[in-house]
């Protein structure tokens, strides 16, 4: 969905696990259900929503600062109907390298993409609240959150960025 978005002319990047952020606003969010072993997918069902051609008036009003679209981030409208074929188009092309060889160039790509690696941010994972670091994204998708008591890996939660990493 990143790479379709960027082929688009928007500069979509990854909010682990499943938003797509442009402008730090969300353009796009994915939901994922499936049924695997270590070595099959058995099935997958993706959910997916993409704010395509919306003004910035048709958000609601407590969303206007935190959504954004298509529209809004190239400021033109797109053709819905090319921007799907793109999405599916880059979804088979993933799947298809994931059959070949593997979650290691999926990871290294949502890495490059990746808006919350290097980020200070707050997970709430069942009413429990970690924050620190986002560090990395390891070999089975989960997120390595850096805090007070060490590396914590994160299967699922909601990430709330907090700020850019200082450096130096």
């Amino acid at each position: 969905l990143c790479d379709a978005l960027r082929q688009a002319g928007v500069g979509a990047g990854i909010k682990w696990p499943n938003d797509l952020l442009a402008s730090g606003r969300k353009i796009a969010g994915v939901l994922t259900e499936l049924a695997a072993e270590p070595d099959r997918v058995h099935w997958i069902v993706l959910g997916v929503g993409v704010n395509v051609n919306a003004r910035p008036e048709d958000f609601p009003e407590e969303l206007r600062g935190s959504a954004t679209s298509v529209l809004v981030e190239r400021g033109q409208p797109a053709p819905r109907a090319l921007l799907a074929a793109a999405c599916f188009t880059a979804i088979e092309e993933w799947l298809d390298r994931h059959a070949e060889e593997g979650f290691g160039p999926v990871r290294d790509a949502w890495r490059e993409r990746s808006v919350t690696l290097g980020r200070e941010v707050r997970v709430t994972v069942e009413g429990r609240e970690l924050s620190g670091i986002a560090e990395d994204i390891d070999e089975g998708g989960a997120l390595l959150v850096r805090g007070p008591s060490g590396v914590e890996r994160v299967l699922a939660g909601d990430v709330t960025l907090l700020r850019p990493l200082r450096s130096g």
